[in-house]
């Protein structure tokens, strides 16, 4: 279960020089499974959970892939998470389309609003917000809830490229399932991490 992120307010690099959204979100993830993954594949049947976001409904993510890194767009925080949350499904959906006869089959989900850190780095009108949200928030455990269902479910073990929340198919967005982009995030994001 992949489910490392960050969430933050404004650009920041990794140590490696990507921003860090799309860095941590997006390109650890990738990077941590494709270096299991032949291992991943000798204990198949095997799943891969990738924890993304509804906040993936903000992304301005285009079919060309232009600057993952931000470097030419105005930053937005909304939308660079956002960016990496839609890059996790995206990359979901080409993992078990390479995969997927291999035995390995990959789901992506949205936890809900969920009582953690993760905001710690926003504005103070944002943490207001927050605090706002708190009676409809979840706690880790109801975070987690959805994570464990696609790791466990008998018939969710069979099939993969799916996006759920609350243990239920998710809407998705208008760019995932496109083939092509799922296909060429995969090649430019080997390329990035030195595969």
């Amino acid at each position: 279960i992949n489910n490392a992120g960050v969430m933050l307010p404004d650009r920041r690099e990794t140590a490696d020089g990507f921003e860090a959204h799309f860095g941590v979100n997006h390109l650890g993830h990738f990077l941590l499974t494709r270096l299991l993954l032949e291992r991943i594949r000798a204990s198949a049947p095997a799943r891969i959970i990738n924890v993304s976001s509804d906040a993936l409904h903000f992304s301005s993510l285009t079919e060309s892939l232009q600057d993952l890194n931000w470097e030419r767009r105005s930053f937005s925080g909304w939308r660079s998470y956002g960016d990496s949350k839609l890059m996790n499904v995206l990359f979901t959906n080409e993992l078990t389309r390479r995969h997927g006869s291999d035995g390995v089959i990959s789901n992506a989900l949205h936890p809900g609003i969920v009582k953690t850190e993760l905001g710690r780095d926003q504005p103070w009108w944002m943490n207001a917000v927050g605090l706002l949200m708190l009676p409809i928030s979840k706690s880790p455990e109801q975070g987690a809830a959805t994570s464990l269902f696609l790791a466990t479910d008998e018939e969710l073990g069979r099939k993969g490229a799916g996006y759920f929340a609350d243990c239920e198919p998710g809407r998705v967005h208008r760019l995932s399932g496109n083939a092509r982009l799922e296909n060429m995030l995969w090649k430019l994001s080997e390329e990035l991490v030195g595969l």
